[in-house]
């Protein structure tokens, strides 16, 4: 991982698991960067995070893509749709992530983000709802 993706996976958790709305729809202690074993449900997962040069060199700028995946034993898709839709929302705005990463020092500021996909499926074996999302961010370093 590059530092610019480690600081944009601090500043993803950071922005979920800070925000009252999305707690309140997933429940407290249930937004995880890489879900424990066990977890209860629902609850939200950051995924992997892609990263590669924009152009030669990772100096030049980088682009990102982060996967998020909500589970959800509920009847239908409603509650894992709903918690995604918030997730979603958050990090596809270009300021409120620019800010939490900008509080961390990173040396890199956020320059783009775009919802690239989105999913959501039953999975009948497990007996629960998948959604799931992935952003396009980029990173250019600072100075």
């Amino acid at each position: 991982m590059t530092d610019a993706s480690l600081a944009l996976r601090g500043a993803a958790f950071a922005l979920l698991s800070g925000d009252a709305d999305l707690v309140a729809l997933a429940g407290a202690q249930r937004i995880h960067d890489g879900a424990p074993r066990g977890a209860a449900f629902p609850h939200l997962v950051i995924g992997a995070i892609e990263s590669r040069p924009l152009l030669a060199l990772a100096e030049d700028g980088e682009e990102h893509r982060l996967d998020l995946a909500v589970f959800s034993r509920a009847d239908s898709r409603d509650e894992a749709g709903r918690i995604l839709s918030r997730a979603v929302t958050l990090l596809a705005d270009r300021a409120g992530v620019a800010a939490v990463l900008a509080t961390q020092a990173s040396g890199h500021a956020l320059v783009a983000t775009r919802l690239v996909e989105r999913r959501t499926e039953r999975l009948p074996q497990a007996r629960l709802w998948r959604a799931r999302a992935r952003l396009r961010l980029v990173t250019e370093p600072l100075g």
